[in-house]
């Protein structure tokens, strides 16, 4: 698991999390791309644009297509978020955990 740190310096800021933690988001390119996020993401909800014929488009440009990066670096700072209290806190954990086997047991075969 990898977590990011939400701005640069202070690396010892998270002592119990060190080994998790890597570089800075890239707010920046979030904030460049925000505008056109907010396009895709509106399309998608509208109905006017699928989810994959948006993902081609910015797969065409070998993941290097600046909106695609600021959707990544997004997922990135919103996978931190969600880990950090999940990490603290054990109460969470098997609540989740238990949902999930829910979930799967709704997927097993039947005998």
């Amino acid at each position: 698991m990898k977590l990011y740190r939400p701005a640069a310096g202070e690396p010892d800021l998270w002592p119990g999390l060190a080994p998790a933690m890597t570089r800075p988001i890239r707010w920046d390119r979030i904030g460049e791309q925000y505008d056109q996020m907010i396009k895709y993401a509106t399309a998608i909800r509208v109905g006017t644009a699928s989810t994959e014929a948006i993902l081609r488009r910015l797969m065409k440009a070998n993941a290097t297509h600046s909106s695609y990066q600021a959707m990544i670096e997004l997922g990135r700072a919103l996978k931190t978020v969600f880990l950090a209290p999940y990490l603290r806190s054990r109460t969470l954990q098997c609540e989740i955990h238990q949902r999930l086997k829910v979930v799967e047991s709704w997927n097993r075969p039947t005998a």
